[in-house]
């Protein structure tokens, strides 16, 4: 099938949850925020309501989940710092992350959503980095000068956790949206598996983007392969 089959239930960069129909960064900005409950003793954090929610630091000796109720579209709003997590194994379900600005922010984040695990794995999401009406603007902009997809924060940030446990480095994502002008994917280590299945990219910049270290090199070097496969996957007004 393929990435906008599952527009019911994703939805798309200009629906809206909890009232925010159509907001912009500026107006999520002004909206006051919950904080993200605390996980339970299974590592769970179930959001039962649209919020919107702050995006705040989570640290976890194990798994770690965050999952919006079947009934509920949960928004986190990211300003002047990422929806940071670290844990052993990270899983997102039905959550929706928004980036806002805000004049008090001393500086913008570099990404929504920064992660350090062993696996990801990422099930009916969306990142919005930008409102859709610039993605739309930005990826037909002509113009000398334009800012280029590096200087805009991308969407998720991924980072193992241990470079020695050979058995994890698995993210797998499906049916989830990214809208904005940036890489959907930032890979700061070279995973073993990047799996896609059913997703969406809208904008400019490329799908995901490996960074450049001497962990990465030195992966490749020894010949360890990145298996990357994509399904259904779908990349609109990426000129």
């Amino acid at each position: 099938r393929s990435a906008t089959d599952n527009s019911p239930q994703t939805g798309s960069p200009s629906d809206g949850a909890g009232g925010l129909q159509h907001s912009t960064p500026g107006t999520l900005a002004s909206t006051t925020l919950l904080p993200l409950p605390a996980p339970d003793s299974d590592g769970v954090i179930s959001l039962k309501s649209n919020g919107p929610f702050e995006a705040s630091k989570i640290t976890s000796i194990g798994p770690l989940t965050i999952k919006g109720q079947r009934d509920v579209r949960p928004i986190i709003v990211v300003t002047d710092k990422p929806l940071e997590i670290a844990a052993e194994v990270v899983r997102l379900e039905n959550v929706h992350l928004r980036r806002a600005s805000s004049p008090m922010a001393e500086a913008s984040p570099k990404s929504l959503l920064r992660v350090q695990c062993q696996n990801l794995t990422v099930d009916q999401c969306s990142f919005e980095t930008h409102a859709f009406d610039v993605v739309r603007s930005r990826s037909t902009d002509a113009t000398p000068g334009a800012r280029t997809f590096d200087e805009l924060p991308v969407a998720l940030a991924w980072r193992v956790a241990d470079d020695r446990d050979a058995s994890g480095r698995r993210i797998e994502l499906r049916d989830t949206i990214f809208s904005g002008a940036a890489p959907a994917i930032h890979l700061a280590s070279a995973p073993r598996q990047l799996h896609l299945d059913n997703c969406l990219k809208l904008g400019a910049g490329p799908l995901f983007h490996l960074a450049t270290s001497s962990e990465i090199d030195a992966r490749l070097r020894n010949s360890r392969e990145v298996s990357v496969k994509l399904q259904g996957v779908t990349c609109r007004r990426s000129g």
